[in-house]
């Protein structure tokens, strides 16, 4: 799957949303604020999560880190229990590469957890899918169409 995927997806769920294409990759925050022309915007990611035995993404300010431990208190389970996907397992789940992986669009539906602290940024830019793009999104919209819940990652 790639950037025309989740255009269609948006599309098709009519979720209220702007898929942004660049002529050069953004892979990371400096390549994305140059893209956008904005040093001010809000960039997040989106984390692919082994959780015991489900797993969950996580929507986090980009320089921000999940902390595994508190992953593990947050579901009551042994620290042992959770781990960063791999690469593969991320495109087997979301029909996405890692690196440019959306909150939303993905193969396999996951219980998806964002962080309070984007909650009152007006707009987020994720990943859109592919090197290449980004998503523009409300943290409402986002919370609305990935059902998310959300959750403090201090």
């Amino acid at each position: 799957m790639d950037s025309k995927d989740l255009q269609k997806f948006l599309e098709e769920n009519s979720i209220a949303a702007q898929l942004h294409r660049f002529p050069s990759p953004v892979r990371t925050a400096i390549e994305a604020q140059a893209a956008i022309g904005n040093s001010e915007i809000t960039l997040a990611k989106t984390l692919v999560i082994d959780v015991a035995d489900q797993t969950i993404l996580v929507v986090l300010p980009v320089a921000k880190r999940v902390s595994e431990k508190a992953l593990a208190s947050q579901f009551s389970i042994p620290r042992s229990k959770v781990s960063m996907c791999r690469a593969e397992r991320i495109l087997e789940l979301t029909g996405f590469p890692a690196g440019g992986v959306p909150p939303i669009g993905h193969i396999v539906q996951m219980r998806t957890i964002l962080d309070e602290a984007l909650v009152s940024h007006g707009r987020l830019f994720l990943g859109g899918g592919d090197e290449y793009s980004l998503l523009e999104i409300t943290p409402k919209e986002l919370i609305r169409a990935a059902r998310a819940q959300t959750s403090r990652f201090d």
